[in-house]
Protein backbone atom coordinates (compact mmCIF):
# COMPACT_ATOMS: atom_id res chain seq x y z
CA UNK A 1 0.00 0.00 0.00
CA UNK A 2 1.79 2.94 -1.36
CA UNK A 3 1.17 6.57 0.67
CA UNK A 4 0.37 9.49 -0.97
CA UNK A 5 2.80 12.47 -0.51
CA UNK A 6 1.35 15.79 0.18
CA UNK A 7 2.21 18.94 -1.37
CA UNK A 8 5.33 20.47 0.40
CA UNK A 9 3.49 24.03 1.48
CA UNK A 10 0.82 21.75 3.07
CA UNK A 11 3.59 20.01 4.99
CA UNK A 12 5.40 23.11 6.37
CA UNK A 13 2.48 24.89 7.07
CA UNK A 14 1.10 22.02 9.46
CA UNK A 15 4.79 21.96 10.53
CA UNK A 16 4.85 25.81 11.21
CA UNK A 17 1.44 25.27 13.47
CA UNK A 18 2.36 22.35 15.32
CA UNK A 19 5.79 24.38 16.06
CA UNK A 20 3.31 27.39 17.16
CA UNK A 21 1.26 25.14 19.30
CA UNK A 22 4.94 23.64 21.57
CA UNK A 23 5.74 27.10 22.04
CA UNK A 24 2.51 28.59 23.13
CA UNK A 25 2.32 25.35 25.36
CA UNK A 26 6.23 25.67 26.89
CA UNK A 27 5.15 29.63 27.58
CA UNK A 28 1.97 28.24 29.26
CA UNK A 29 4.71 26.15 31.19
CA UNK A 30 6.82 28.95 32.04
CA UNK A 31 4.04 31.42 33.45
CA UNK A 32 3.02 28.75 35.86
CA UNK A 33 6.14 27.64 36.96
CA UNK A 34 7.40 31.46 37.47
CA UNK A 35 3.91 33.20 38.29
CA UNK A 36 1.97 30.45 39.80
CA UNK A 37 -0.83 31.00 37.17
CA UNK A 38 -1.15 30.73 33.16
CA UNK A 39 -2.71 34.07 31.76
CA UNK A 40 -6.12 33.92 29.75
CA UNK A 41 -4.17 35.24 26.80
CA UNK A 42 -0.61 35.66 24.95
CA UNK A 43 0.91 38.92 25.63
CA UNK A 44 0.50 41.69 22.71
CA UNK A 45 3.73 41.43 20.60
CA UNK A 46 5.24 44.44 19.64
CA UNK A 47 4.59 45.14 15.78
CA UNK A 48 7.51 43.80 13.71
CA UNK A 49 10.09 46.38 12.79
CA UNK A 50 9.91 48.27 9.28
CA UNK A 51 11.90 46.83 6.55
CA UNK A 52 14.73 48.41 5.47
CA UNK A 53 13.79 50.90 3.01
CA UNK A 54 14.48 49.35 -0.81
CA UNK A 55 16.22 52.05 -3.20
CA UNK A 56 14.65 51.47 -6.57
CA UNK A 57 16.85 52.74 -8.76
CA UNK A 58 20.57 53.42 -7.30
CA UNK A 59 22.04 56.84 -8.67
CA UNK A 60 24.28 57.08 -11.30
CA UNK A 61 27.61 56.86 -10.46
CA UNK A 62 30.03 58.41 -13.20
CA UNK A 63 33.11 56.75 -13.70
CA UNK A 64 36.49 58.89 -13.66
CA UNK A 65 38.29 58.79 -17.09
CA UNK A 66 41.72 59.87 -15.46
CA UNK A 67 41.78 56.15 -13.44
CA UNK A 68 41.29 55.35 -9.32
CA UNK A 69 44.81 56.44 -7.37
CA UNK A 70 45.14 53.70 -4.43
CA UNK A 71 45.99 55.37 -0.93
CA UNK A 72 47.07 53.99 2.14
CA UNK A 73 46.57 55.87 5.40
CA UNK A 74 46.47 55.17 9.01
CA UNK A 75 43.44 55.73 11.56
CA UNK A 76 43.22 55.87 15.30
CA UNK A 77 41.29 52.90 16.34
CA UNK A 78 38.43 54.75 17.69
CA UNK A 79 38.17 56.55 14.47
CA UNK A 80 38.27 52.83 12.50
CA UNK A 81 34.98 52.19 15.07
CA UNK A 82 33.49 55.33 14.09
CA UNK A 83 33.88 54.37 10.49
CA UNK A 84 32.07 51.13 10.70
CA UNK A 85 29.25 52.97 12.56
CA UNK A 86 28.60 55.06 9.12
CA UNK A 87 29.01 51.87 7.38
CA UNK A 88 26.21 50.24 9.32
CA UNK A 89 24.05 53.76 9.12
CA UNK A 90 24.39 53.69 5.88
CA UNK A 91 23.10 50.36 5.38
CA UNK A 92 20.36 50.96 7.63
CA UNK A 93 19.25 53.97 5.34
CA UNK A 94 19.66 51.36 2.46
CA UNK A 95 22.41 52.20 0.98
CA UNK A 96 25.62 49.05 1.47
CA UNK A 97 28.96 50.97 0.70
CA UNK A 98 32.22 50.67 1.28
CA UNK A 99 34.78 52.38 3.03
CA UNK A 100 36.17 54.03 -0.07
CA UNK A 101 33.06 55.05 -0.56
CA UNK A 102 32.41 56.53 2.73
CA UNK A 103 35.62 58.40 2.64
CA UNK A 104 34.68 59.92 -0.98
CA UNK A 105 31.35 61.24 0.09
CA UNK A 106 33.57 62.86 3.51
CA UNK A 107 35.27 64.80 1.35
CA UNK A 108 32.50 65.83 -0.92
CA UNK A 109 30.67 67.01 2.03
CA UNK A 110 34.00 68.84 3.38
CA UNK A 111 34.42 70.40 0.19
CA UNK A 112 31.11 71.99 0.33
CA UNK A 113 31.45 73.45 3.69
CA UNK A 114 32.10 76.59 4.62
CA UNK A 115 36.05 77.36 5.41
CA UNK A 116 35.51 78.14 9.06
CA UNK A 117 33.67 75.13 9.35
CA UNK A 118 36.12 73.20 7.50
CA UNK A 119 38.76 74.54 9.79
CA UNK A 120 37.03 73.42 12.79
CA UNK A 121 37.04 69.80 11.69
CA UNK A 122 40.75 69.62 10.61
CA UNK A 123 41.67 71.43 14.23
CA UNK A 124 39.81 67.89 15.50
CA UNK A 125 41.65 65.27 13.75
CA UNK A 126 44.90 64.67 16.09
CA UNK A 127 47.76 64.38 13.98
CA UNK A 128 49.50 60.71 14.01
CA UNK A 129 53.32 60.10 14.26
CA UNK A 130 54.43 58.63 10.91
CA UNK A 131 56.02 55.39 10.60
CA UNK A 132 55.34 51.99 12.10
CA UNK A 133 53.81 51.64 15.48
CA UNK A 134 56.92 51.45 18.13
Amino acid sequence: MATKKRPLADALRSSVAAEDAAVLDRFAKADLAMLGTVPDSPPELPPPPEPPRIVEKPPERIAVAAGVTRLTYSIPANEAVIVEDMLFRAARAGHRINRSELVRAALHVLSTTPDEAFVSALMSVVRLKPGPVS
